[in-house]
């Protein structure tokens, strides 16, 4: 009984963290980066490969703009991009080690399988570092991350 219940708890405090996380959900109730944008100036291409990098891998945005991040993935094996600050994308790195299979719907991350595009249309509002990584299981921890930094 108490193994069912736990089970049930576990799951509902991992539904509740990632809905938290997925939402953008910060202290002030907006996203310290922007927010999603439906027209855009320009698009950066990001390639993304099996070594475990983006291409570039240092991406420069101007405060206020609005652009399309088109992510190909080169490579044979599935690949995500998603938009965050270094601490929630480590947080979110490990809960995905223990529940590989997560899919995301957010605006802030994208997947694709091998040859695809995907696309993250953002408007970054605030300036800072901010970072895009890839969070299938082992990606992270290889090195696969990028910055980007908005002036």
């Amino acid at each position: 009984m108490f193994k069912a219940i736990n089970t049930k708890l576990a799951i509902a405090m991992l539904i509740t963290a990632c809905a938290t996380w997925a939402s953008g959900d910060h202290q002030d109730g907006h996203d310290p980066m922007g927010e999603p944008a439906k027209k855009t100036t320009r698009t950066v291409q990001i390639s993304m490969s099996d070594m475990m990098k983006y291409t570039p891998n240092v991406i420069q945005i101007k405060r206020g703009e609005a652009v399309t991040l088109a992510f190909k993935n080169d490579g044979q094996l599935k690949h995500e991009a998603v938009l965050g600050s270094l601490p929630e994308l480590q947080k979110h790195a490990e809960m995905m080690k223990m529940h590989p299979d997560m899919e995301h719907d957010d605006p802030k991350s994208i997947s694709a399988k091998a040859g695809e595009t995907a696309y993250i249309k953002w408007k970054f509002t605030q300036p800072g570092t901010f970072y895009v990584a890839c969070l299938v299981p082992g990606h992270f921890d290889a090195g696969m991350r990028a910055s980007i930094i908005v002036k």
